[in-house]
C-alpha cells in the first residue's frame, strides 16, 4: 500500500509545480488531488480547514470487482477525525464518508 501524507504547504507547491512537470503518471496518488480538492468544494469545506492528508492506493485484488483504488483521508482542525474520499483508479469519485467526531451534511459517520 502507498501513503503520502501532504500538508497544505506541499498541496500547493504541487500545483505550482505539477503542469510544468509533465511527468505524472495517469491514475498516480499526485494526479488524484485535483479530484479530491474538487470533492472537498462540493462538500463546502474550505481550504483552511484542511490540517493534513493522507493518500493510500488500494492493491488491486483478483477477488473483488471494486472500482475504489484510492483514499484520501483528510484531517480537519474542526474536528478530530476524518473526511475519506474514495476514488477510482483513474481517480473518479465513487463517495466519501466521515469518522471520529466529524460530520458532514450528507455523507455518512463511521
Amino acid at each position: 500500500m502507498m501513503t503520502r501524507s501532504l500538508s497544505r504547504a506541499a498541496i500547493a507547491a504541487l500545483f505550482l509545480v505539477l503542469p510544468l512537470s509533465g511527468c505524472v503518471k495517469p491514475g498516480s496518488v499526485i494526479e488524484c488531488l485535483p479530484q479530491v480538492n474538487q470533492a472537498l468544494r462540493q462538500m463546502s469545506i474550505p481550504a483552511s480547514n484542511v490540517r493534513s492528508m493522507s493518500m493510500h492506493r488500494k492493491p488491486r485484488s483478483r477477488n473483488t470487482r471494486s472500482q475504489s483504488a484510492m483514499d484520501a483521508w483528510v484531517r480537519l482542525n474542526s474536528c478530530s477525525g476524518n473526511v475519506v474520499v474514495v476514488l477510482t483508479r483513474k481517480c473518479y469519485f465513487q463517495h466519501a464518508y466521515t469518522t471520529g467526531n466529524c460530520s458532514v451534511a450528507g455523507l455518512p459517520s463511521y
